[in-house]
């Protein structure tokens, strides 16, 4: 028997798949027809048993979870794979009985159709089990019905109550595809959109303004509006809030890192500054 999966079956292609920390070659499915030894079609992808090769007559899919490498190789070099289909002839050693027995065996490079579970892709997936939350915004004026700041004086933003959830550090590990692989996600910027055309880059969760503080600006992320807010929907400024999250991952040696960004929003109303004559 040849290599398995060494003769993709009709329509499959490959594809480069660059990440951070290490690129490999992802082998795309595509067979356009998928059958047995007896010629009868099967399906040619199944969610639990993986990718259809009609030259090996058995579904390909990544083992989890990974045995140790056979003498002589390291999880660098390649990984196990799960084959499980129908009976072959007696001669094969791939012969089985029945869809739900299957075989193991060490590859250097994917089957067709197997994507090949890399550090990088370990990470995406990875990434995608922090549920990260909106930060809550904290600002003065305070969105309140009946609260109004005015031209001129100071806001101050924050992050009001910062926690695991929506400001980090928040740290992960899991074993995916075979790839042990640890991160810690946290947000290193807020893009703070102003509804004025403004926008300014926070690079910490702000100060929390006290009553203390009077008119004096926020020592960290701020703003001052120079017209008021009766124009706008509503009579009042949108502020969005979008906090940039950095993940940083470590997984067989190599490290890298992704991000990606969690919005919310408030809206805060800005009149004029009241003159007050005293006689």
């Amino acid at each position: 028997m040849s290599r398995p999966g060494s003769d993709p079956s009709p329509g499959s292609s490959s594809q480069g798949s660059n990440t951070k920390g290490g690129s490999e070659t992802v082998v795309q499915p595509g067979p356009t027809s998928c059958q047995d030894s007896s010629g009868k079609d099967v399906a040619c992808s199944n969610p639990d048993l993986g990718v259809w090769s009609n030259t090996d007559q058995c579904y390909w899919k990544l083992a989890d979870p990974q045995k140790a490498p056979p003498p002589g190789k390291t999880v660098s070099d390649g990984a196990w794979y799960q084959c499980a289909g129908n009976p072959t002839s007696s001669n094969d050693p791939f012969q089985r009985v029945g869809i739900a027995s299957s075989t193991q065996v060490w590859l250097d490079k994917p089957p067709a159709g197997v994507t090949q579970m890399t550090p990088g892709l370990a990470a995406v997936e990875l990434l995608k089990r922090f549920v990260f939350q909106p930060i809550p915004i904290g600002i003065v004026p305070k969105p309140d019905a009946g609260s109004k700041g005015s031209v001129g004086l100071p806001v101050w933003l924050w992050v009001q109550g910062p926690s695991q959830q929506n400001f980090g550090p928040w740290a992960q590990s899991a074993t995916i595809g075979g790839v042990a692989i640890s991160g810690t996600a946290k947000v290193t910027s807020i893009d703070w959109d102003l509804g004025d055309g403004s926008t300014i880059t926070c690079f910490s969760q702000g100060t929390p303004y006290q009553e203390s503080f009077g008119v004096t600006p926020s020592p960290d992320c701020g703003h001052i509006y120079s017209r008021m807010s009766t124009d706008q929907p509503g009579g009042k400024y949108t502020v969005t809030a979008r906090a940039n999250w950095t993940f940083t991952w470590q997984a067989a040696g190599q490290t890298g890192t992704n991000t990606t960004s969690v919005q919310s929003q408030t809206q805060i109303a800005i009149g004029e500054m009241q003159t007050v004559i005293i006689s």
